[in-house]
């Protein structure tokens, strides 16, 4: 049995990726295959290729659903745009991945797939067991914390400036700090990360305590 998780928020691509796995796994290693869309400890637990919707900056952030991997799963990351979004070192959860854009030709998708499924059989690159302090993912330092909760929440950067006793001009190079750590060139970018945060820790309220939360797994 083959477990699938196809988490994307786009159903027709959702649709797209199980046709071609329906196709590609019964003609090439007759095996039956079990398709899901939840992201969840125990879909992980047991899953052998995970597709995932990737955003700006999500890569280089702690993912703890994804502790539960198996040492041998696959993920596929899907993106938009020119540049994969790597990073380097990749967090360990995210070890075993390739990136794939979302307008690649479906040949090519399956070229590279069955070259790193191959892979990952042979030689597992997940270790049986880590710890988030060993691990490479990117933080934010507690003043970074602050500025970005206060984005999150809604306040202008004078308001942000009043609140925190800092100039404005303090609150924009902190804000482009943030950014240039996880390589994220808009405010919708950088938004859309804040609500990915925001996802991974059930959706705490804030972007501050659910920071603090991905440093403490």
């Amino acid at each position: 049995m083959i477990n699938i998780i196809l988490n994307d928020r786009d159903s027709f691509y959702r649709l797209g990726m199980q046709t071609l796995f329906s196709a590609l796994f019964p003609a090439e290693f007759d095996n039956r295959i079990a398709f899901t869309h939840h992201l969840n400890p125990q879909s992980v637990a047991v899953a052998d290729v995970i597709v995932m919707g990737l955003s700006h900056g999500e890569i280089s952030i702690c993912h703890p659903v994804l502790h539960a991997r198996k040492q041998n799963s696959l993920i596929i990351g899907l993106y938009e745009g020119n540049a994969p979004p790597y990073c380097d070192p990749l967090p360990l959860c995210f070890k075993n991945i390739i990136f794939v854009n979302r307008t690649e030709p479906l040949p090519e998708i399956k070229k590279r797939f069955l070259r790193s499924w191959e892979n990952c059989r042979i030689l597992p690159m997940i270790p049986r067991q880590w710890k988030c302090q060993d691990c490479r993912h990117k933080t934010l330092s507690p003043q970074q914390i602050n500025v970005a909760n206060h984005y999150y929440q809604g306040a202008t950067a004078e308001q942000i400036s009043q609140i925190l006793c800092i100039s404005i001009k303090t609150v924009f190079t902190h804000k482009r700090m943030i950014m240039g750590k996880f390589n994220l060139h808009s405010d919708y970018q950088l938004f859309t990360l804040f609500n990915v945060i925001k996802a991974l820790n059930n959706d705490t309220p804030d972007f501050l305590t659910a920071h603090r939360e991905l440093k403490r797994a």
